[in-house]
């Protein structure tokens, strides 16, 4: 026993130790370079997947291998930690830290909520618009941390004010058995709703707020928690996949891109947007719906009903309003972040639109990319005072006090401290192990091996990977299984002669398309942490859910996506081309796909 202790205690360290002993015999003397890289790949794969090393130490580890290996010099390596694509993270990560340091995010939340209603039913599609809207823009995980309390609390007045329902309504029994005791006259005299008895449920110890027990709930109160907190870390997951910069996933394949097709922007943030915008919103939908089904059953879902109480609507809407009404008017530092967010995502989208000529035009071809507008508003914001300055013409009337020194919106200290520099760490390391994939061979030698998907035609391949790259999602975090395989799929892509974009879009997306383990994605171990739910009840929610986000996936990657996209062509970027793979490909994509699903 005392040895099995220490081996659990020490793993860690017998995994690091022993996984390149084990794997040493890739790197003897007169091995090939794609046997190297192959070691460096199983290697940081391994550490990746026990997370011996933390990831982004782990990311860390080409700098060291690839050249002392002899697979790519160290000046090649160590350019990668800094890329345009990190860049462009950072500059967005910036932005979304000062929307959370000037609370505009719980603010646009608040009032969604107070918009749409505060039916159980509403509710949940309120708090899912909310976290997946957010998601888009700031960190998955810092949404749904966000949002999980405000819906825990909400759900808390709920079993108060059914409580209080249930307490006024034995009162107003125990009355009248009581008074049939006595007279008759005083039953019939009774009103449904008295004075009495709202005065006297209103003192009712029981069913306070701050006492409500969360392990103790009827059948359908347990439901509603559960799909409030599921809710919540579902729709981070969806509402990241609809912009580039919503999940590390899509920068992983931007890197990709960029570096198959030699810069020319094939993905750029506002053709991407097109595209994952419609199927993000397509997946909340069916999120919803499905929650619905699975905690509150068939009938309630698709059945209209009334709400029980107008009164408790109306105080849940009161507790909304409150919370927002704290919040005061918009603030000088929330209108100047507003601002620069509004120009941030103009800037992004109409940079190089495709269906007109964008601003970058104006400059030489090239030079700009989406990181520019990013670091430019990320400098404004370190610029811009956070309370309104006493001088010239933003000096109120009749002030006549001195001018003071302020504070900008966005100060260096926070930043520094709050920025997940792992995550800059994790891209750069990706991309460093994709390059040398590529340069080594590995990646095409991987390729070559894969027989029973070249076999196979385009739509089913595409099936494949997607259905590859949905099931290691839930036991590795999204970025790796974006990291490793994105540049295989790009060699059977090429191999196959197909777009690459066709096989690595619905890849990429699908590793959002998290939702049956906690340890998938941040979101779900922060709805698990809260103790609510439990790993089955995310098995059985989650199962349903990611079979159809994956379909709805494959389907948008075959419609609108081969549509916008183009991906019935292989580009000329991509090598040497003998012909396209199908003249009527759309059609028959949709066709194939159905027929294999079934």
């Amino acid at each position: 026993m005392a040895i099995v202790t220490h081996l659990k205690a020490s793993w860690r360290t017998l995994v690091v130790v022993a996984t390149p002993l084990v794997l040493s015999p890739l790197i003897f003397p007169g091995t090939t370079s794609v046997s190297k890289c192959g070691f460096s790949l199983v290697l940081m794969g391994v550490f990746w997947l026990t997370e011996a090393l933390p990831l982004p130490v782990t990311a860390l580890l080409p700098v060291l291998l690839f050249p002392l290996l002899g697979i790519v010099p160290s000046k090649d390596v160590s350019r990668f930690y800094m890329t345009d694509i990190n860049v462009l993270l950072m500059g967005g990560l910036c932005v979304a830290m000062a929307i959370e340091e000037c609370n505009l995010h719980k603010r646009f939340a608040l009032r969604l909520l107070l918009f749409l209603g505060v039916q159980p039913r509403r509710l949940m599609l309120g708090f899912m618009l909310a976290t997946g809207v957010l998601s888009m823009w700031i960190s998955n995980t810092a949404s749904t941390a966000m949002m999980l309390p405000v819906a825990r609390a909400l759900f808390a007045r709920l079993i108060v004010l059914k409580r209080r329902r249930e307490a006024g309504k034995q009162s107003r029994e125990a009355i009248m058995v009581d008074s049939t005791e006595h007279s008759e006259l005083m039953v019939k005299e009774l009103p449904e709703d008295s004075a009495y008895v709202e005065e006297d449920t209103s003192r009712d110890p029981a069913v306070t707020e701050d006492e409500v027990d969360f392990n103790h709930l009827d059948t359908e109160s347990l439901g509603l928690l559960k799909a409030l907190c599921l809710c919540v870390c579902y729709s981070a997951n969806c509402g990241g996949v609809g912009t580039l910069t919503g999940s590390a996933p899509q920068l992983v394949l931007k890197g990709q891109i960029d570096s198959i097709d030699g810069g020319r922007g094939t993905l750029t943030f506002t053709s991407y947007m097109v595209y994952a915008l419609p199927l993000s919103a397509i997946c909340l939908v069916c999120v919803w719906v499905l929650l619905q089904i699975t905690c509150f059953g068939f009938r309630k879902t698709f059945c209209c009903q009334k709400s029980e109480n107008a009164e408790d609507d109306k105080e849940i809407r009161n507790l909304i309003k409150k919370d927002y009404i704290a919040l005061g008017p918009l603030s000088f530092a929330e209108w100047i972040v507003m601002i620069h967010f509004i120009v941030l995502v103009l800037l992004w989208l109409t940079r190089k639109p495709g269906f007109f000529t964008g601003w970058s035009h104006v400059f030489l071809d090239g030079y700009l990319s989406d990181s520019v507008p990013a670091v430019m508003v990320t400098c404004s914001l370190f610029i811009f005072p956070r309370r309104r300055p006493n001088v010239l013409f933003f000096r109120r009337k009749g002030d006549n006090s001195e001018p003071v020194s302020q504070e900008s919106i966005l100060q260096w200290s926070t930043v520094s401290s709050r920025f997940p520099w792992g995550v800059l760490l994790l891209l750069g390391g990706g991309f460093a192990l994709a390059d040398a994939c590529q340069k080594s061979g590995m990646s095409r030698a991987v390729a070559e091996q894969l027989v029973f998907v070249k076999a196979m035609s385009p739509t089913v391949a595409g099936i494949v990977v997607t259905l590859i790259s949905g099931v290691g999602t839930e036991f590795i975090a999204n970025t790796v299984v974006a990291t490793l395989l994105l540049p295989i799929i790009s060699e059977v892509a090429r191999s196959m002669v197909v777009h690459p974009m066709y096989f690595m879009l619905p890849a990429t997306i699908v590793t959002s398309c998290a939702f049956m383990l906690p340890v998938a994605t941040p979101p779900n171990a922060i709805a698990f942490a809260g103790g609510d739910i439990r790993v089955i009840d995310m098995v059985k929610s989650g199962f349903l859910i990611k079979i159809v986000t994956m379909l709805c996936v494959i389907l948008s990657v075959n419609t609108w996506g081969m549509a916008y996209f183009q991906l019935h062509q292989v580009p000329a970027w991509f090598g040497p081309v003998t012909e396209s793979y199908n003249t009527s490909f759309v059609l028959q994509t949709v066709n194939t796909t159905v027929n294999t699903l079934l």
